[in-house]
């Protein structure tokens, strides 16, 4: 392995994390270049070896500045404790947000828990709700306490935002 390198956006900004599929983001302990190819290691181990799915966009690992834009992983330049740059990266603008990039990962992650189907979840919820006649209202609870515990909240308020924009036509 070569030596550990600090890696910024095409914006100056130092690179800090990964986007992370169902955790949102984890922070990278430091950048490295093995056998010519860009890597990266993770701020911290996990103890059973599971390491969270790194989401990607258009086929680049996506990574976050410290002011949380998201960037492909060409975009970033390499750069030695010295500053020396060892790779540059391409000047481009930062990647869409959240909801652009990581709704098409958890969708293609949920798709792939649920089996592929629709039917399998959306039967399984309508039997649990109907099993114990939870009202309307405490469903509007328990699904917003999916979405906050899964860290889906940025993506509901842009569904919710498109949604409100379509209502108003």
């Amino acid at each position: 392995m070569s030596s550990k390198l600090n890696a910024f956006a095409p914006n100056g900004e130092r690179v800090t994390k990964t986007l992370e599929i169902g955790v949102g983001s984890h922070e990278v302990r430091y950048f490295y270049l093995a056998e010519g190819e860009f890597r990266h290691e993770f701020g911290d181990d996990y103890e059973d070896g599971e390491y969270p799915d790194t989401a990607t966009y258009g086929g680049s690992t996506v990574y976050l500045d410290e002011s949380g834009n998201y960037w492909p992983a060409e975009a970033l330049t390499l750069k030695a404790a010295d500053g020396t740059v060892v790779r540059e990266g391409r000047a481009i603008d930062p990647l869409p947000g959240l909801d652009a990039v990581q709704a098409c990962e958890l969708a293609f992650k949920a798709d792939q828990m649920r089996g592929g189907t629709h039917e399998l979840g959306e039967g399984d919820w309508i039997e649990t709700v109907s099993r114990h006649r939870i009202s309307g209202a405490s469903q509007v609870v328990i699904l917003e306490g999916f979405i906050r515990e899964m860290g889906l909240m940025p993506v509901l308020a842009a569904y919710a935002k498109r949604a409100a924009a379509e209502m108003e036509r």
